[in-house]
């Protein structure tokens, strides 16, 4: 490993806490100050207009959109910011939606885009450590399944939205958001593990290896650090059962 994934990997020991359920609460791993980001209000809001734009074009992409920002709100993963005068540092992240005609269950995905730069050039993606690779590549797992006669297949479901993010570092990933034009813009808080930041894919996959270290079975254990690619399961036996 770099230096930089060292201090991730430390960072995830140091930082990582685990809710009564389990559920993981995780940090961010930072490189910079954050207060080295700078306004990002005018940009956000000029692409949610020219979003809304596109929602006067395109009614069925707007009921889609729509769905997944209810349900993002409603499951808590994100939560209106009442007061976004006390969140400093701060950055408010624009948001485009990904529409994935194969998909089988949510055929649109809102990504917020966290590349953005701020009106100082340097964007919340610039100050993030992106972190270790910490699973296996696909062509080995994909090598060792076809060895075998028995396989099976999964995924985990709403991998990222399942791990929440430092309450402290929510103001860092924030969108502006409302259903219709008429109404008031508002400010809502990202409080979990978010699509579009840098360091997202380490801390979901690092969270899932941890599972696979505490797992107390060890047949499990090998199943969970080495059988999956990112939310994606392969794995066998030389049985069925």
């Amino acid at each position: 490993m770099s230096k930089e994934e060292l201090d991730c990997e430390q960072s995830f020991i140091e930082n990582t806490t685990r809710e009564s359920n389990g559920r993981f609460v995780v940090t961010i791993p930072l490189k910079e100050n954050p207060n080295r980001l700078g306004g990002s209000y005018e940009q956000a809001l000029t692409r949610i207009l020219s979003l809304e734009r596109r929602f006067q074009r395109d009614p069925l992409f707007k009921e889609q959109y729509c769905n997944f920002m209810n349900e993002y709100i409603a499951l808590g993963h994100m939560s209106e910011n009442t007061d976004p005068e006390g969140d400093t540092p701060h950055c408010i992240l624009p948001h485009h939606g990904v529409l994935r005609e194969t998909s089988l269950s949510t055929k649109l995905r809102v990504v917020f885009d966290a590349s953005a730069v701020t009106t100082t050039g340097i964007s919340f993606n610039n100050i993030q450590m992106v972190g270790p690779t910490v699973q296996d590549d696909l062509i080995s797992i994909l090598i060792r399944m076809r060895q075998h006669k028995f396989v099976a297949t999964a995924d985990a479901e709403k991998m990222y939205t399942s791990i929440k993010v430092n309450e402290n570092q929510c103001s860092l990933q924030q969108v502006l958001w409302r259903y219709d034009p008429r109404e008031e813009l508002k400010l809502y808080k990202l409080k979990t593990v978010t699509y579009g930041t840098a360091s997202a894919p380490y801390l979901a996959t690092r969270c899932l290896k941890q599972l696979g270290l505490e797992c107390s079975s060890k047949v499990v254990s090998e199943v969970i650090q080495h059988d999956f690619y990112v939310d994606d399961l392969i794995t066998w036996g030389s049985t069925e059962d």
